[in-house]
């Protein structure tokens, strides 16, 4: 989905049954100040303080109920974890 790490549980369970040697997986990777501005207009499963910059890459953040230490953190996790 839009927004889930792809090796979330929640995602694993869901296509447990689907043979990854058939799968091509794409990622596109947003530069992060444009993510940003997303995650302010839908913020799906992410939980931040809006303020006068919405939201606020230094502030913190929680997605899925794990805190991290700002969006940026949380962006570099996310596109790192199509990496690993």
């Amino acid at each position: 989905g839009r927004h889930a790490f792809h090796g979330s549980p929640r995602i694993l369970e869901k296509h447990r049954r689907v043979n990854r040697t058939e799968v091509l997986p794409v990622a596109v990777a947003k530069d992060p100040f444009t993510w940003f501005r997303s995650a302010c207009r839908r913020p799906g499963g992410m939980r931040f303080k809006r303020g006068e910059t919405c939201p606020s890459p230094v502030g913190p953040v929680r997605y899925e109920e794990r805190p991290w230490e700002s969006l940026g953190h949380l962006w570099g996790a996310w596109h790192a974890s199509y990496m690993g």
